[in-house]
């Protein structure tokens, strides 16, 4: 029968990384490991204490979750970020997919991640700052949410408080009127414009209708 290996703490050291505090562990054997903070309230241990090889993977397990987790928080503390998003950025870093799913699934839980507000929001931004049209948006809207049924919601949810016509227009009313009505050359450039950001034919050609009529 082989006999477990059992590695002695030979000191533990507080360290600064990145502006973050973690302690240092030095094994027996000559191995260090740098441990998240809160992994020794989970596993308090001391100078001297005895570690099993089991002990020793799961004190690595849980380090692992504080460690994606800080990552996924430090990600958030800068914007909104949808699920597929935080997951490929997870990726990135060199983490495992299984982990991964379980950190965004109790930020998720917490109310730390939420697709629907995420795509609402970002909906919102891409409307009132790029007059974006539907087409576009459910283009753009599919890099960030793996859900066509959540991306479709969130369309209609977005432009049922807009009138698509007043979007299509800020683009439009920087040209005159006048000249708009006669020049068919820059009609067809501000339409291929407007349908490159993903508007419908039949709502770009009513909103200039009546922009030129008004």
């Amino acid at each position: 029968m082989k006999k477990r290996k059992i590695n002695k703490v030979l000191s533990i050291e507080p360290k600064t990384i990145k502006g973050k505090t973690c302690y240092c562990i030095k094994l027996n054997d000559g191995v260090v490991y740098n441990l998240h903070q809160d992994v020794l309230i989970n596993h308090p241990i001391s100078t001297g204490f005895q570690l099993n090889e089991n002990d020793l993977k799961e004190i690595l397990s849980t380090n692992l979750k504080y460690k994606i987790k800080d990552s996924a928080l430090n990600l958030l503390s800068y914007r909104m970020r949808s699920k597929k998003e935080l997951y490929d950025r997870l990726i990135d870093k060199g983490y495992i997919g299984e982990d991964i799913q379980n950190t965004i699934s109790g930020l998720e839980e917490k109310g730390w991640i939420d697709d629907r507000k995420f795509g609402l929001a970002y909906a919102s931004d891409q409307i009132n700052k790029n007059a974006l049209g539907p087409i576009a948006l459910k283009y753009k809207l599919k890099s960030f949410l793996d859900s066509e049924e959540l991306t479709n919601e969130i369309i209609l949810t977005a432009y049922s408080k807009i009138n698509i016509k007043h979007v299509i227009q800020k683009v439009v009313m920087k040209f005159e009127k006048n000249r708009l009505a006669i020049d068919n050359k820059l009609k067809n450039k501000i339409v291929n414009k407007l349908r490159r950001k993903g508007h419908y034919w039949d709502d770009i050609n009513e909103a200039i209708q009546e922009y030129i009529s008004s």
